[in-house]
């Protein structure tokens, strides 16, 4: 089990922090505080954006937002009727595309790639077949560098066949790969891909079905196994090694919960993602609510830390919304100054129904908005706070600049400080206001006599939010 309780405030030193920014979403930054606390950032801009609006879908769900020459572009699963064989009886999901300029107003091309018995649809991937196999949920990526015809690239999921790999040239006709497997695992929700830079591999992260490894049977779906999640990885693409479950169910967790799924960002030099979090009321697994806790690797996804706190970052939204059942929380992305968080939001709970008993507005995508990088904070009142940050080589740097947000009587202070001696080396002058990216001037000392010392920050606050900060080269 990876799922780890919040890091202690450490004195190590850190390698490297580089140019990017830093964010204080976890305590791996933090050697030490004073009266400073954690503040996570309350959600309530949310609004739907996609619905169920065409014939053939009556559900839609599982979104990966992407950016493309010609804007934004959404793939989504819908669960169709009388698309694959004809007839109204439900017969598989599918992924359809969405195209927007801004993030926002999606709009619905007709493609005639798969016509179904509707005509021109947006669907660009089916497995029509007898079985009426289910694509849940597609992750899927533009890479402009590539060869033509595997710009786009996608994996995706089929409920009791396995995951699967797709490339495309234009992000609508995608070919599968042929003849190389990926994996076998029955998996019937959100997949998610993450291209990791440092180690220049895809991580794909999917559903796992599992004993319990706390030893408490619980409850089961599937021959006495719950869910959770695992992580492999690939250099290419096609040949995935390095399977294993890196999340599970633990001891301190409630017997009737599992993980049901986990969809991840690459951040900065980290990686955020959404845990969809199962709480069941029956020991069949089927009727319950989900919800999504915000999690934190630093090492490639092979652990993640929750930094929530008690409740969910991402929870329901208010009685008789569009998203009061379930939330599954996936894509984020930053646009302009704001990060874009988006997600499918039910108006009912996780439960199976019949047709005639489904509601037409069931499910919805949506959309929820946060200033840039503004996760999570660490926040000082009234009394003045202290947060000194661990040990690292000063970067070469022209400026520093601070995510931070003040009270009308509040500040920032920075100083840097020698972490041999204490020293103050740098001392700036009070950050004031509200920026994502406020510059901090410097009073006393120059930054180029710094470069390459082993330094610590001190951020002495008031009434003020400090979420992170970066070195300009």
């Amino acid at each position: 089990m990876s799922l780890l309780s919040r890091h202690v405030e450490s004195a190590e030193p850190i390698h490297e922090i580089g140019h990017t920014p830093q964010l204080f979403l976890d305590d791996y930054l933090i050697e030490r505080t004073s009266g400073i606390s954690r503040e996570v950032t309350k959600l309530d801009r949310r609004q739907a954006i996609v619905t169920n609006d065409r014939p053939w879908e009556h559900r839609v769900f599982n979104p990966t937002i992407i950016r493309s020459p010609e804007g934004f572009r959404m793939y989504y699963a819908a669960g169709t009727f009388g698309f694959l064989q004809g007839g109204s009886k439900p017969n598989g999901k599918v992924i359809c595309v969405a195209l927007s300029e801004a993030g926002l107003d999606f709009r619905k091309p007709a493609l005639q790639l798969h016509p179904g018995a509707y005509g021109a649809t947006n669907v660009v991937l089916a497995e029509a077949n007898p079985g009426g196999n289910s694509i849940n949920g597609a992750a899927v990526f533009f890479e402009p560098d590539r060869e033509i015809n595997r710009r786009y690239r996608v994996g995706y999921g089929i409920t009791g066949g396995g995951l699967k790999t797709a490339f495309s040239a234009d992000g609508y006709q995608f070919e599968p790969a042929a003849g190389i497997p990926v994996a076998d695992e029955w998996t019937d929700t959100q997949q998610s891909i993450v291209w990791d830079p440092e180690i220049r591999k895809y991580i794909w992260f999917y559903r796992v079905w599992k004993k319990p490894g706390d030893g408490r049977e619980g409850f089961s779906i599937k021959d006495g196994l719950i869910r959770g999640v695992g992580r492999m990885e690939s250099e290419d693409f096609l040949h995935w090694t390095d399977r294993r479950v890196i999340i599970e169910r633990q001891v301190g967790d409630p017997v009737l919960m599992d993980h049901y799924g986990l969809v991840a960002s690459r951040r900065h030099d980290m990686m955020i993602g959404f845990l969809w979090e199962s709480q069941w009321w029956d020991l069949g697994g089927k009727h319950g609510q989900i919800r999504g806790r915000l999690v934190v690797s630093r090492d490639h996804g092979h652990h993640w830390e929750r930094v929530d706190g008690e409740k969910p970052f991402f929870d329901l939204g208010p009685q008789h919304a569009f998203d009061a059942g379930t939330v599954y929380p996936s894509t984020i992305l930053t646009i302009g100054d704001e990060d874009f968080i988006y997600y499918t939001g039910t108006r009912i709970t996780h439960a199976p129904m019949p047709r005639s008993e489904f509601p037409n507005d069931a499910y919805s995508i949506g959309v929820a908005r946060i200033p840039r990088d503004r996760f999570v904070g660490r926040r000082a009142g009234a009394a003045e706070g202290v947060l000194v940050s661990r040990a690292f080589p000063m970067p070469p740097h022209r400026a520093l600049f601070l995510n931070c947000s003040t009270g009308s009587n509040g500040y920032c202070r920075v100083f840097v400080e020698s972490a041999e001696n204490g020293s103050t080396l740098l001392a700036g002058i009070d950050f004031l206001g509200d920026s994502l990216d406020g510059e901090i001037a410097w009073q006393e000392g120059s930054p180029e006599n710094v470069t390459g010392q082993l330094v610590r920050l001190r951020f002495q606050m008031r009434e003020a939010s400090l979420y992170g900060f970066r070195f300009t080269p």
